[in-house]
């Protein structure tokens, strides 16, 4: 492993940096916190495909006029215990953040909290949103649809996305039950985080483009990723699609 790969920089420091970064691309204050807590977290938690890793990407879209600098999240519908929030092609972070901290605030007036969110980017790890509801003594519940990137059970072509189901359970302890999955075998962020480290990958886990199982992880970024469970994945890749 490198000198690079072996560096450790305080959560703090790092956090800091994001911010820093984000905000040089014209990123609001208060946003590009958010946006870096949650990356530095998920680095924290083990996710690293799902953290720091993809500031760069983050700092592409927004240069490139893919993605929003300024997250305006937009009310569409605001009903009772049900509320639909729009993006407007901004921060999937930003959004989310808004969107959960609403369903809590629904939830203790309902009983019940159901936001969903429309028109916003990648939003990184999905239990850092379900896990903001811990602090309230509810269970968080998080669905995504993402871009098309595993086949059907039985296909070689991209036409879901690994669309994770998230569920953070409060307990009468300290440690709460955090089920955060992809309905992919992998996240896709995994095999990218390999591809850059030049590692192997189990070759269970995709396909390259002729729809063959590959142990490269350069080849899987081209080809597309396989169901959890196989039909079983599939079926759940399909339901978070619809939800969300």
């Amino acid at each position: 492993m490198s000198e690079q790969q072996d560096r450790r920089v305080p959560a703090a420091a790092l956090t800091e940096a994001c911010v820093r970064l984000l905000r040089q691309v014209g990123v609001p204050s208060d946003q590009a916190a958010v946006t870096a807590d949650v990356c530095v977290q998920a680095d924290l938690r083990g996710v690293e495909s799902h953290g720091v890793l993809r500031l760069p990407a983050y700092i592409h879209q927004v240069t490139h006029g893919l993605m929003a600098a300024d997250t305006r999240v937009e009310v569409v519908h605001d009903h009772g215990a049900m509320a639909l929030l729009d993006g407007r092609g901004g921060f999937g972070q930003v959004a989310a953040s808004q969107a959960m901290g609403m369903a809590i605030r629904k939830a203790k007036d309902y009983g019940v909290g159901a936001v969903g969110v429309r028109n916003a980017g990648h939003f990184g790890m999905a239990a850092y949103y379900a896990m903001m509801a811990l602090g309230h003594d509810c269970i968080g519940i998080v669905v995504s649809n993402a871009a098309p990137s595993m086949a059907p059970w039985g296909g070689m072509d991209a036409i879901l996305g690994s669309n994770p189901l998230c569920v953070a359970i409060p307990t009468q302890t300290d440690t709460p039950i955090v089920l955060d999955m992809a309905t992919s075998l992998v996240a896709r962020g995994k095999i990218r985080l390999a591809a850059e480290k030049g590692e192997k990958i189990p070759p269970t886990w995709a396909l390259d483009a002729a729809g063959q199982p590959t142990d490269d992880a350069a080849a899987a970024l081209k080809g597309t990723l396989l169901p959890v469970g196989g039909p079983k994945g599939y079926g759940l890749a399909l339901v978070n699609d619809v939800l969300a």
